[in-house]
């Protein structure tokens, strides 16, 4: 899957991505064990793998869960994408047992639309 999301060039939100595409995302740490255990972006929540979504119009949060072995370990948000994931959000882990996490997305139109 390609990269969909990139960086929002106004302070409104941290990434945007056209309407309608999707992207898919992942935790992974270099310190220790991290999964993401719930993500929840638009009207979408996902307790399970592969945690995918569709990008819609406006502002909306994702928010994700991230239950991990190590306090402090730092944590990447990552969009999966083909020939190599992009970093979304990094973080140290505040609880093993379940650290959050939110950044904005910003749906916008394509060009022609």
């Amino acid at each position: 899957m390609a990269c969909n999301l990139s960086k929002s060039p106004t302070l409104d939100a941290d990434r945007q991505g056209i309407i309608g595409a999707t992207f898919q995302i992942t935790a992974v740490s270099p310190t220790s064990n991290a999964a993401i255990s719930a993500a929840s972006y638009g009207k979408t929540t996902l307790t399970a793998s592969p945690y995918e979504f569709t990008i819609v119009e406006g502002i909306t949060n994702l928010a994700t869960i991230v239950e991990g072995d190590k306090l402090n370990a730092l944590i990447q948000i990552q969009e999966v994408c083909t020939g190599g994931n992009q970093t979304l959000r990094q973080f140290e882990m505040a609880d093993p047992d379940h650290t959050a996490s939110s950044l904005w997305i910003k749906g916008i139109k394509a060009a022609g639309q």
